[in-house]
Order: C-alpha cells, then structure tokens, then sequence
C-alpha cells in the first residue's frame, strides 16, 4: 500500500473545522494539522511480500459470474460473511484474457471501493495469456507466443497502468497464466515460451511503476504421467520463472482433482510427492492455496460422494493449520459450498479457528479504537497501537449504509508505535462506521456503532465543555480561531505589500 501524503486541509480549511467543533483539542488533532505545509499525495507501488501476521492465514474467496458493480460485490461479500461467520480479506476477480482490457476498468474501480469501505483487505487478479475473442487451448499456444514478440505489449501496459491507477496502494495480488500444467491450457504447452512471457509481463509492469504479489501457480500435479490430465506437459517447477519474479509459490488444490486421480491419499501424501512446500521452503516464499474447495460443475461431473467432500474440506484445514508457511486460501467456489449444509458446517468449523483471519484486527497485532466524546458526541478521537515506530498510517472513515461521509488522513505513529487524532463528524450521520487503518504492511479493520447524534448530546446538548477530556476549553479555543485569522489575514496584508 501507499505512503500517503500528508493531509491537504489549507489553513481556512482547518479554521472551518475547528469552528464546526466549537473548540480546540488540547492534545493535538486538529489544531497541530493546520500548520502542516500543503502536500499532494505521493503513492508509491505496494511492497512485495504482503503477509499476514506471523501465525495467520488470509481468507479469501473467488468471485464467479456474479456480477462486478459495487453493490453486488457487496452484497455478495456481506452475505458470505454472514453465512459462514467470517468475511474474506482476499477477493479473487477473474480478469479473462488479454484483450478487452478496457472494458473491465469498472471492476477496479468497485473493488477499490470495497477496500476502502472495509469490506477486503486485498484482491487476487487472475489474467491468462489467451484472448477471448479467440478462444480455445490451440489459440493460447499462439496467444503467449505472441507475448513474447511483444504483440500485446500496449493491452499489458494499459492493464498496468489501471492497476496503478485503482490499486496501486492496496494489497494486489497478480496470477498470470494460472494452471499452466493442466491440458485445458495451451498456453503451457512449452515450459521455455511460458518463462519468457511471464518475465516480459513483469518487466512492464516494472517499467510502468506497477509492484504487486506475483503468484505462481500450477495445478496439483502428482509425479509421473497422468495423460488424462497432464498430456504433453513439463513438470510443474520447469515453468518458474525465478526467485526474482515470483513473490508467492501456490497450487489449485480441488476437491474433484484429488477424487479423480487419486481418492485414497491424504492430503500430506499429496503434499511430499508434489513437493509444494518444500519448493516454497527452498526458494524462501510464503505459500498460499491460490484455488480450493468445490466446484460447482466439476464435483458433479466426476461425482465426487459427499463424504469424500467433508473430508477433504477437514484434512484442508488441519494441513493449514499444522503448516505455518501457509499464509493464505482462496476459495472456489464457495457458494456452491454453502449452498449444501454438510460443507458449510465443515467450512464453518475449519474457518473458526484464530489463525484464519479476515481483518487485521487481532489481539496479538495492531489495534485501532474509535471512541466518541462524552460530551460531544459528534467528536470522536481514532487511536491506534502495536504498529511500527515512526510509520506512516492512513486512516479512513466511512459512515453509514451508503458512503455518506468519507474522512482520510495519514499520521505518523510515535517512538512507541502509537497515534491519536480527531474527528469531527456532521450530526446527521449515524449508524455503522467503518475505521480502517493502512501502512505498507498491514491493513487493521473495526466498526462502531454510533447513535443518533442529534439527541441530548447532540447539537442541543453541552458543548466546548472545560471538564470536556477530549475537547474542552471551547470559549478559549474560538478565541484562539480569531488571534489565527487575524495573524492569517496580516500575513497575507504584508505579502501582498511586498
């Protein structure tokens, strides 16, 4: 994520939020904002490596064919949080192939939204070096080809800068030409041509200033030949590109892959002769199930019992648990998994365990409190703690159901790694609010409920009260207001002499 500049208020603007508090914070805030120079905000590309908290697994989730506006991407992420017990920090998107790249703009746009509205921590992007138009595994071995000569180097470009343009400050992570090992890919069919696409793909994103989480993944492929499944296919490591391109080692992990090639083995066993964590180990990288769970077409076709599938969803979860490499799943598809009791029960119980985390919020990381004052209640101070020394911390606040009132701000954490700064919020809004705070490593969640703010402490309750510990002194501070608009009005007199 970005270091965001400092917050642009001018000094009129700062007077006009004092003025709407009706008085002055004796412990910073607002009042040491107004003296900070004007600076536009300077995003710089998101650090490779985003992890979880030493311990945690992200939990993620694929979104199929719902839909990509902002409203049904919520909807679809409330409802499954609702229904599983937890939300999802990682959302997948399916970005399809390398043309019309133009044209899935909005899809950034509606994730950013839900970033900043709290709702995920970070988006999985999955692009195929295929186009289509064309269609079909015979037109991807022509496809990345062509990425290699450089024929689709404008629509990666553009890709590139979108992503900068939307998400550059958010946790990204970028899947190119996914599966590469299975049959249905032809852009797998040669190891080399893969390597040298994948490394030309990163390169312009280099260029264009885009960093983001390039995730490797094969599909689970046991040793030996399987001609159904892998026909005329390297082994999984032939295609990895290097240390130097790759941040995350992965696998498509399936309940109907594992059924149908080998239904009496254990996950562990898949595991040793795969070789994926091992790899990962080797090349230092944190692991994650890239793609897992149920299909909602390939379970039935390969009529895989339903003990089979509760099993596999139990031995998924004890495997992650007991392996700490592991930093993150992505669901596929998790409808189809809640949508049959016996799944989501397993699911639900996999998922209840403390390592399996949706927000940052946990009691052994960073913390973020919201807490309003108790004489103004439409003051409210943020405090954070347990961040890094000396670290740049963006802030938002979205209250209400829709985004009714939106607050930003970046602040700097002390020598203990803690901060603390005020908010001034309109008395018209009430309801949930959502405070997310953001460095380049980690993104911490919280809600607060707040009530109608237009009651006995509202607008006609107390206000500017001395015994006030958040505000008080309200007489002092207005007269403070009008000694700095005076002196802001004398500067101004005698530059203009000059």
């Amino acid at each position: 994520m970005s270091k965001m500049g400092k917050k642009t208020l001018d000094t009129v603007g700062c007077v006009t939020l004092i003025l709407l508090a009706g008085g002055i914070s004796h412990q910073g805030g607002w009042f040491a904002a107004c003296f900070q120079p004007t600076t536009n905000p300077t995003p710089t590309p998101t650090p490779t490596g985003f992890q979880p908290p030493d311990g945690k697994c992200y939990i993620g989730a694929w979104l199929d064919s719902q839909g990509y506006s902002y409203d049904v991407l919520k909807q679809t992420v409330t409802e499954w949080k609702q229904k599983t017990g937890k939300g999802v920090f990682i959302l997948g998107i399916w970005g399809g192939g390398l043309d019309r790249i133009s044209e899935k703009r909005g899809r950034f746009l509606s994730v950013r939204r839900l970033y900043e509205d709290g709702i995920i921590g970070a988006i999985t992007y999955n692009v195929a070096p295929r186009t289509d138009a064309r269609g079909g595994s015979q037109s991807d071995t022509v496809t990345v080809r062509e990425v290699v000569d450089g024929v689709w180097d404008n629509e990666l470009r553009l890709l590139a800068q979108i992503i900068k343009e939307y998400v550059n400050d958010i946790p990204f992570f970028f899947e190119f030409g996914s599966e590469f090992n299975g049959q249905w890919t032809g852009y797998g069919s040669d190891a080399g041509t893969f390597v040298q696409a994948w490394r030309r793909v990163h390169d312009i994103f280099s260029q264009e200033g885009v960093e983001v989480e390039w995730v490797f993944q094969p599909n689970n492929q046991p040793p030996g030949q399987y001609p159904k499944w892998f026909p005329n296919r390297k082994p999984w490591k032939e295609y990895y590109p290097g240390d130097a391109y790759v941040d995350w080692i992965a696998v498509s992990w399936h309940s109907y892959s594992t059924y149908a090639m080998g239904k009496d083995k254990t996950i562990d066993q898949w595991f040793n002769e795969g070789e994926y964590l091992k790899f990962a180990a080797e090349h230092n990288k944190p692991f994650m199930f890239a793609e897992t769970g149920q299909d909602h077409v390939l379970d039935p076709e390969h009529a895989v019992p339903l003990d089979y599938k509760i099993m596999f969803i139990n031995q998924l979860f004890d495997f992650m648990t007991r392996n700490n490499r592991i930093k993150a799943f992505i669901w596929y598809d998790l409808p189809y998994t809640m949508s049959i009791p016996e799944l989501l029960n397993a699911y639900r119980q996999g998922i209840t365990d403390p390592r399996y985390i949706y927000t940052l919020d946990t009691a052994d990381g960073p913390q973020v409190t919201l807490s309003a004052s108790p004489n103004n209640s439409n003051i409210f101070r943020v405090t954070g703690n347990g961040f890094n020394t000396s670290e740049t911390v963006w802030l938002r606040l979205v209250a209400g159901e829709t985004t009714v009132f939106n607050f930003t701000e970046t602040i700097e954490t002390d020598e203990q790694g803690s901060f603390s700064t005020i908010v001034i919020v309109p008395t018209s809004i009430h309801g949930t609010f959502n405070l997310t705070a953001s460095t380049s490593s980690v993104s911490v969640y919280t809600e607060y409920n707040v009530p109608d703010l237009t009651g006995p402490t509202g607008p006609t309750g107390p206000k500017g009260d001395p015994a006030d510990p958040m505000i008080g002194y309200g007489g002092i501070g207005l007269g403070i207001v009008a000694i700095v608009l005076a002196v802001y009005a004398l500067a101004k007199k005698s530059s203009n002499k000059k």
